[in-house]
């Protein structure tokens, strides 16, 4: 019980976390007074609903003010990297990031009367930096899953584990104590096979093998690969390039927030 009350302050402490806790109460809000938009009788809790999610969006830009210098500093970070390939998109995913977040500054500024600009204008620019960041992503997270299929039998062979997926009877490979190995130079996550696999007969890897692997072993990835996927359709839906309700965008929202909130909870879960 204690540790439990430990983690929720030490959530609450920390900004990313605050700022899940509303983005999940802003589009889980936004759900709900579409749902109730759709009978009758519910006029003024949907009217209040939409003056909470509104508030907690407007709220949620001043929060994220100087936000956009961590992401530069992180974009930074990432050049140290081994793997080329991360480094690229890891990299140009932090700019983009940084630059969604200033144009986002800058429409908060206009809102509280600070500036005047071409809110429209720099709300689609802003809409544009943050959906080429999921793109970014996104290819991220399919190179993780390259890295991991590719590099399948050689991570096993080089962290001495069995290769050799053709076994006359069933057999479970249990989770050995080491997680890092060095594969073509690299510093690289191995297989961790963290929950038992069953390797089946004449098969080399089953589907059920497969995404037993990669759930067990790249949780993290997972996750983050279904939270980009819903972060998606926020942007495209603001430029126009797909058609979804405000219960839609508001379901992708809450979906990916609590994605992000469980990141923050637990460290396990984030990339």
């Amino acid at each position: 019980m204690d540790s439990t009350v430990d983690r929720i302050i030490k959530l609450l402490n920390q900004t990313s976390g605050r700022d899940k806790i509303y983005r999940s109460c802003q589009y889980g809000g936004k759900f709900v007074w579409w749902s109730l938009e759709q009978r009758q009788g519910h006029e003024e809790i949907t009217k209040k609903l939409k003056l909470l999610e509104t508030h907690l969006g407007t709220s949620r830009k001043l929060f994220r003010i100087a936000n956009s210098i961590s992401f530069l500093q992180a974009a930074l970070k990432s050049l140290q990297k081994e793997d080329n390939v991360l480094v690229v998109l890891i990299t140009l995913s932090k700019l983009n990031s940084a630059l969604y977040l200033f144009f986002d500054h800058l429409i908060w500024a206009y809102r509280v009367g600070l500036v005047e600009v071409d809110a429209k204008y720099y709300s689609k620019l802003s809409n544009r930096f943050w959906l080429t960041t999921i793109f970014l992503n996104l290819s991220r997270d399919l190179y993780e899953f390259l890295l991991l299929l590719n590099d399948l039998s050689e991570i096993a062979k080089e962290c001495g584990e069995p290769q050799n997926f053709n076994r006359l009877q069933k057999t479970t490979v249990h989770h050995p104590t080491n997680n890092n190995c060095n594969v073509n130079g690299i510093s690289r996550r191995r297989v961790s096979w963290q929950s038992d696999v069953e390797i089946r007969p004449t098969y080399q890897l089953t589907p059920q093998n497969l995404l037993g692997i990669v759930w067990s072993d790249r949780k993290e990835v997972v996750l983050d690969t279904i939270r980009n996927l819903c972060d998606l359709f926020l942007p495209a839906s603001s430029l126009g390039y797909v058609n979804l309700n405000p219960g839609q965008q508001g379901m992708c929202g809450l979906i990916s927030s609590l994605i992000g909130l469980l990141g923050v909870w637990d460290s396990r879960y984030k990339l």
